[in-house]
């Protein structure tokens, strides 16, 4: 096992057809770390942030829909997700960030949490600027918060603005079956801050 003492992790976005399979191969591969002696491996769960790329790609090279086809299926995925993260046993060698900006799917995963006594390992993240009012209130109720944004070099700050731009389109669009969390591609990885409960928030 390559770097076993490097904290490192990888979103998974709950609308794609795959995402269980994605799910159960990296609970493996976090086991193995950890029977080898490795940290924790971290995982980023997100409905989705490249809808339209997704759908538009897999049609210009013929390639089946990876895609979900509905909100509802999305969100569904999303919550078996949580379900298969949020165990005692799977939280000891693969921590979850639960982001999302949808108050229901949040409360489920802290509740979710909190029934299978899960204190450690856990988390929300949120993307800055979005859903702000909902990011104060977690952080007085759970006391920390993992906000994250974009990050790329001067030369490639195009990739940013398309990042950033998707996020507006999600906030304003009438049929929204993403949730903002995962980074668009290697170019545009999201860098994330801890905050706790007193620091300053983004302002809306």
């Amino acid at each position: 096992m390559k770097l076993p003492n490097l904290r490192m992790g990888l979103a998974v976005q709950a609308y794609l057809r795959e995402s269980p399979l994605m799910i159960e191969q990296i609970q493996e591969l976090a086991r193995r770390r950890h029977e080898a002696g490795g940290v924790p491996l971290r995982v980023r769960l997100v409905k989705g942030a490249n809808l339209a790329m997704e759908r538009t790609q897999a049609e210009l090279r013929g390639w089946p829909n990876p895609v979900l086809p509905s909100k509802v299926e999305t969100d569904a995925s999303y919550l078996s997700a949580l379900d298969r993260l949020l165990t005692p046993e799977s939280i000891n060698t693969l921590h979850l960030g639960a982001a999302s900006h949808n108050i229901y799917s949040l409360a489920t995963a802290v509740e979710l949490a909190k029934s299978r006594g899960i204190t450690s390992g856990f988390g929300i993240e949120m993307l800055a600027g979005m859903a702000v009012p909902l990011q104060r209130v977690i952080l007085e109720d759970l006391g920390a918060l993992r906000v994250y944004v974009p990050v790329v070099p001067r030369s490639e700050f195009d990739s940013a603005i398309t990042y950033l731009v998707r996020r507006l389109e999600e906030k304003r669009g009438p049929r929204r079956t993403s949730c903002p969390g995962a980074a668009s591609s290697a170019a545009t990885p999201p860098s994330s801050t801890r905050r706790k409960a007193g620091s300053a928030m983004p302002s809306s």
